[in-house]
């Protein structure tokens, strides 16, 4: 038993270090480093939201479930398998706050990895070309929206792992697995719910294998587990099916040509494939999946652009989008990721075409000088559309690239000045409420992440993402205003009757400012005054 262990283990060992696993992995690495631009890139988060995920994750490593406030369990994460998964990160937390980031930074990464993996090997599958396999993971290793991700500290590569690697069991037909994947997609981003139809591509393979019935209903059943134990603690903590973040986040369906202009400029704007080379690449992966028409190509169809395409239009018509900074195109990035597979196999295989028509338009000049058969002109005349789809490969590229320079350059000067912008507003006031208030002090806020983690006080969360009373209406603003020994806030935000609240029971403290040409997360010019303001009376039942 243990050399037959130690022999998979070498096996693995050596497939993992071919040129197609390793390569992709290696420009992932260097593209990962470029990447990190200075010590905010490193040590920062580009957003408040990746502080909130780290407020429930610690309260989930000390033991304490997902509270926000001690004894206070609240359901303001969208993703509490990114809290899992991220949870051990804090463990370590007394090796230093920067540390705790660059670790949670190297989860976020490995599930990137784990992507790229998933590129490589798929495409393996798919097409049985190492070259393919190689150049395919090497393409998504250079996407610019998986970099920003990865190093985000949110949860998108977490989703696009799952997604990759379910599409890969149900290739390889490991059905159990499929499901499972395809369940825990939903704990990774709500919206993951479309893609649990995709289920009914199992039930025919499972109802065929000879097991009892309890055993095919409860494997038919898998995905419907993970979704349905979160939504009954739901219930419990704020009786919703979902968390209050979604409700107050999202609109009623709407999806028109304003919503579809969105979804395709943010699909072909903020990422590898350009305008001209998405269609191209995606026109040649159907044409393959339909020429060969095996069943995992079709699979493939199904699970890849087909399903991406719900996904975009689902958040599209769901959310309020706007194409400018992370903080919007975060809920696209999933289903962009996903559609980035198709176009990367799809240009690989172009690239591969051209490389075989050169050798075997060699080899027919060859033939010619010796006479050649009707076959071989068939065969020269093939190779001619062969090296015609190289050279229309070759002038795309050269067309994109420009694009491709500005796309990555835009993101990485983005992962640095966006966290710059949130370690200045919100890291900065969180140290200082931390150094400053009693350690009873209730703190109200409308940033809701890092003055928590930092602060390390009693927080209400004025807008209600944290505190299911505010979200769903059973708790005013004013009303918890008035539980707060100091108020730390953005004041442009508020209408101005909340704000007379604030004038009338508080007086300020402290004002921590950014230029509006420096905040660069969002166009939010109104989140680039941040104050502190302290009671002027104590409470009646403050401390």
């Amino acid at each position: 038993m243990g050399q037959t262990m130690g022999s998979r283990w070498v096996g693995y060992v050596r497939r993992c270090l071919r040129p197609e696993w390793l390569l992709p992995l290696l420009v992932y690495l260097a593209a990962s480093a470029w990447f990190i631009q200075d010590r905010y890139s490193l040590f920062d988060f580009p957003l408040d939201d990746a502080w909130i995920h780290r407020v429930y994750a610690r309260s989930l490593a000390m033991g304490h479930g997902f509270a926000y406030n001690p004894g206070q369990q609240e359901t303001g994460s969208t993703s509490p398998l990114w809290i899992v998964a991220s949870a051990p990160a804090h463990w370590l937390e007394f090796l230093g706050t920067r540390n705790m980031v660059v670790l949670v930074k190297l989860v976020g990464w490995l599930f990137g990895a784990a992507v790229v993996s998933g590129v490589v090997l798929l495409s393996k599958q798919l097409t049985k070309s190492g070259f393919v396999a190689c150049l395919a993971g090497s393409l998504m290793a250079l996407d610019a929206r998986l970099l920003f991700s990865a190093l985000s500290g949110m949860e998108t590569t977490l989703l696009v792992a799952i997604w990759i690697w379910a599409c890969v069991a149900l290739v390889r037909q490991r059905y159990v697995s499929f499901l499972l994947l395809l369940g825990l997609a939903p704990l990774a981003r709500p919206e993951a719910l479309l893609l649990l139809p995709l289920a009914l591509l199992a039930v025919p393979a499972v109802v065929r294998v000879p097991r009892p019935l309890w055993m095919k209903l409860g494997i038919l059943a898998l995905p419907l587990i993970p979704q349905s134990l979160w939504s009954a603690a739901c219930m419990l903590i704020n009786h919703r099916l979902l968390p209050s973040t979604f409700y107050l986040k999202a609109k009623p369906f709407e999806l028109g040509a304003a919503e579809l202009a969105v979804a395709w400029r943010g699909l072909t704007q903020q990422g590898l494939p350009s305008l001209l080379m998405y269609p191209l690449g995606m026109l040649v992966f159907l044409s393959f999946c339909l020429r060969w028409r095996t069943r995992a190509a079709w699979q493939c169809m199904a699970m890849l652009p087909l399903a991406a395409l719900v996904y975009l239009l689902g958040v599209c018509g769901t959310r309020t989008v706007v194409l400018e900074g992370f903080y919007w195109t975060r809920w696209l990035d999933p289903g962009a990721l996903v559609l980035s597979v198709p176009f990367c196999v799809g240009f690989s295989l172009l690239v591969w075409i051209a490389v075989v028509g050169a050798k075997g338009l060699r080899a027919g000049m060859a033939e010619n000088r010796t006479g050649a058969t009707k076959a071989a002109r068939r065969q020269r005349r093939e190779l001619v559309l062969r090296i015609a789809a190289g050279t229309l490969a070759l002038v795309f590229v050269t067309m994109s690239a420009p694009q491709f320079r500005r796309t990555m350059s835009d993101r990485r000067s983005h992962m640095a000045t966006d966290s710059r912008a949130i370690a200045i507003i919100n890291v900065q006031m969180g140290t200082w409420i931390h150094e400053n208030t009693p350690s009873d002090a209730v703190v109200g806020v409308n940033d809701a992440g890092a003055i928590r983690y930092f602060g390390e006080r009693e927080t209400i969360d004025l807008i209600g993402l944290n505190n299911s009373e505010i979200a769903f209406g059973r708790l005013t603003t004013q009303d918890a205003a008035r539980r707060c020994d100091w108020l730390v806030v953005f004041p442009a935000v508020f209408p101005p009757e909340i704000l007379q609240v604030f004038r009338d029971e508080f007086e300020l403290r402290k004002v921590i400012q950014i230029p509006p040409a420096e905040y660069t997360i969002c166009a939010a010019s109104e989140q680039t005054v941040e104050i502190a303001m302290q009671r002027k009376v104590p409470r009646p039942d403050g401390p």
